[in-house]
């Protein structure tokens, strides 16, 4: 299980912060590698204010998307209880809230990270960092916080 909040990055006035509740379930087939399926939900919050010459706008970024993906890890063991990492996540992002002009978007996530604790087994801390894309104009950085059993 992991929380996370996500930075938006991009530029035009579709900039979505976020924040994100996300689990994984699979299996670590080898010291080296994980591969499993997750289930998210990405809570968009943000209101915007955007300013036009004369008059304001007030933009509604409210909105909470449900990604359903598979997850894979590629493990560097560097000691007993600590292991750094490369996650990739691909799969479908679904619009729970009719916020978006769309209602299934493709969810792509990818980054470095980091775990903490018994790599053989055990309960183990997690943080790393995500870069996440959804649809078009939904992009992110996430600082992930995580703990896996």
């Amino acid at each position: 299980m992991a929380f996370a909040y996500g930075l938006a990055v991009g530029t035009g006035s579709d900039i979505y912060s976020r924040l994100v509740f996300e689990t994984v379930h699979g299996a670590r087939i080898s010291p080296y590698a994980f591969i499993g399926a997750g289930l998210a939900i990405n809570h968009f919050y943000k209101d915007q204010v955007i300013f036009e010459e004369y008059w304001v706008t007030q933009k509604d970024n409210r909105g909470t998307l449900l990604p359903l993906f598979v997850n894979i890890k590629g493990y560097l063991p560097v000691s007993r209880k600590v292991a750094f990492y490369l996650s990739g996540d691909m799969g479908a992002a679904l619009d729970l809230s009719n916020s978006f002009d769309e209602k299934t978007k493709l969810y792509v996530a990818a980054g470095p990270g980091v775990t903490f604790g018994r790599q053989n087994g055990g309960t183990l801390g997690d943080f790393s960092i995500r870069f996440q894309h959804i649809g078009d104009g939904l992009d992110a950085i996430l600082f992930r916080i995580g703990v896996n059993f």
